[in-house]
């Protein structure tokens, strides 16, 4: 059973062999080293909640640090991901007449967001570490390094097919291990679960070295809003049903 394991972490190039030793390499170590911090200060996720809509400082701070996770990679995104899932907030929705609980984004748009941020993170950057802050509107999931060409953020948004690896070690053994997407086929299926709770499409930036994905939790149609009664005029229902769907108190 060790020389199988052997053979897998070989097959992986996730150790090498020279005449004396076995060797592991960096993607070895980040992936099941079990003190992944002996050999990356910073390869963790750290966790935060702000209070608001903007991060605020001194006596007015409403920021508040939720955790830091530090695990091997193969762990390190399931741990991540059940994390987030407890401290995403729901919120009621009116769904064919009823007011609902929804998250308040889409479940594999914010998975997607962690996978790709421990994916194609820049290791080699030790001062940084991958972040993720929950405000009132927003999640926002930053990580050390820009995007390489041919990716661009005009090809993301586009909802294009086109990916190169900074990691691609990392990315072969977690995309076989199910943990993560064939590359390229993340970002386009983000988009369209976000397109399909109707909230606007995620906003990708780079800046000072730091690649950032941003969801939205505010509904592109708010009820109420001039679209939304538009769109709730040319229904085929009571007035009573309408005043409901357009958040009008009375008809009862």
């Amino acid at each position: 059973a060790m020389r199988a394991v052997e053979e897998n972490l070989e097959l992986y190039h996730l150790v090498a062999r020279d005449a004396e030793r076995v060797k592991v390499t960096n993607a070895g170590l980040l992936l099941f080293a079990r003190d992944v911090g002996r050999w990356h200060p910073l390869a963790g996720i750290r966790f935060a909640r702000v209070d608001g809509k903007e991060r605020r400082h001194g006596k007015d701070r409403n920021v508040s640090q939720l955790s830091r996770l530090d695990a091997p990679l193969a762990r390190l995104i399931a741990d991540a991901q059940a994390f987030c899932a407890h401290h995403i907030r729901k919120s009621e929705r009116l769904h064919d007449l009823f007011f609902r609980e929804y998250p308040e984004y889409p479940a594999f748009a914010w998975q997607e967001a962690i996978v790709n941020a421990v994916a194609h993170r820049d290791y080699s950057v030790q001062g940084l570490e991958t972040e993720v802050w929950l405000y009132d509107d927003r999640l926002e999931v930053m990580s050390p390094g820009v995007l390489l060409p041919p990716v661009t953020i005009q090809a993301l948004r586009s909802r294009k097919s086109v990916h190169v690896s900074r990691n691609p070690l990392l990315v072969r053994v977690l995309v076989e291990a199910g943990i993560m997407r064939e590359e390229g086929e993340g970002i386009p299926r983000m988009i369209e679960e976000l397109e399909e709770s109707f909230l606007r499409p995620p906003s990708f930036l780079e800046e000072h070295g730091i690649f950032k994905v941003t969801l939205f939790n505010t509904p592109i149609l708010e009820s109420g809003s001039p679209e939304w009664q538009g769109i709730v005029d040319r229904l085929s229902i009571s007035t009573n049903q309408k005043r409901v769907l357009v958040g009008c108190p009375d008809g009862f």
